[in-house]
Formats: structure tokens, sequence, C-alpha cells
């Protein structure tokens, strides 16, 4: 078999993906820009484990397909805390924010 009918072989087999069942198919033209060479072309479940606890836990297609899409996140990026631990950390951010806050009214009021 010739080099090209090989090529092109392989082409269509490639065109010819088939998404894995219990998946969402990726819109790659809704996500953020990149200089990758394959965004993904679906999401699936993805299990982790939470960077502070240590639970196990599972990033739906879902999750992914908001954070991706809609969020417009780098395809890189992934879930590393669970629900709880994530409010913990958005609260502490929120208290920390708070105090910068009142510490410059403070300095502003001494001048």
């Amino acid at each position: 078999m010739s080099r090209k009918r090989n090529k092109r072989r392989r082409a269509k087999e490639q065109e010819e993906f088939s998404i894995p069942r219990k998946s969402i198919p990726a819109d790659p033209s809704k996500q953020a820009p990149n200089n990758s060479y394959g965004p993904p072309l679906f999401y699936e479940d993805l299990v982790f484990w939470c960077r502070d606890c240590g639970s196990k836990e599972i990033w739906t297609a879902e999750q992914q397909q908001w954070y991706y899409e809609v969020a417009k996140q780098p395809i890189y990026g992934t879930a590393v805390r669970c629900t709880p631990c994530r409010a913990k950390v958005r609260e502490a951010k929120e208290v920390q924010r708070q105090q910068m806050e009142a510490a410059d009214k403070r300095r502003a009021g001494e001048s």
C-alpha cells in the first residue's frame, strides 16, 4: 500500500473517533484559547483526592464542561479540593479581604 493511501486511512480513522459512553461532547469553540495540540473532545467523570482533607471526590463531566466552556478556564486546570474545603478557602479569603480593607481605612484615617 502506498504512503498516501496509508496516510488517508489513518486520517479517516481519526475522524471516526467515538466518544466514550457516559461522557459529554466538548465544544472547543467555547473553550478558552490555548496553544496546545488538542483540546478535550469530551468530558468524563474524573476521580481525584482533595488536596486539603484527602477525601476521594469525583469531578463530574457537567462540572468540567461549565469550568472549561462557561468560566473559560485553561484546559490544563483540574479540581484539587472538595466542595467543603473550597468553601473554607473562599471564606478565609473573604475574611482576609475584609481585614485588609479595614487596615486600609485605618491607614487612610491616620493621614
